[in-house]
């Protein structure tokens, strides 16, 4: 197991650098991180917001989807959502990209380690104007832990 040597505090101080974060999305959530497709948060947050769900829908265990959404991996977003506050984001943990996800997503500078779900919520709230955009805080692991 692999962990990592280096760990850095950063802070993603405009929303570009943001929603350049690269999101590895979930066991339940493939249809956002479509194979070929980029994985950044502003990419995976549009496809959210042109899906026409919502999250509470999307952790509705009657929800009728196609192959690759788990509601139980949603479960947790309505009240992310609902009870959003930028306290509440804490840190996030990201880290160095693979070659492949670099090559996948080109406009992608880190991948998102920990805080898959808040950091989603977020850029969804950032698209949709919800939100205006606060610095993130987060730590940079290097390497990647395994």
């Amino acid at each position: 197991m692999r962990q990592a040597r280096d760990i850095f505090s950063v802070r993603l101080q405009d929303v570009d650098s943001f929603l350049a974060l690269l999101w590895p999305g979930g066991p339940g959530a493939h249809w956002l991180t479509p194979p070929g497709a980029p994985h950044t948060l502003k990419d995976v947050a549009k496809r959210l917001v042109t899906s026409g769900y919502y999250f509470d829908s999307l952790a509705e265990e009657s929800l009728r989807f196609p192959d690759g959404h788990d509601p139980a991996f949603f479960a947790k977003f309505p009240y992310i959502d609902e009870k959003f506050d930028y306290e509440r984001i804490g840190l996030l943990a990201l880290a160095t990209l693979g070659d492949d996800e670099q090559a996948r997503s080109p406009q992608a500078n880190f991948y998102i380690y920990d805080g898959v779900r808040r950091s989603l919520v977020l850029a969804k709230r950032l698209l949709t104007g919800q939100t205006s955009y606060q610095a993130v805080s987060a730590l940079l692991l290097n390497p990647r832990p395994l």
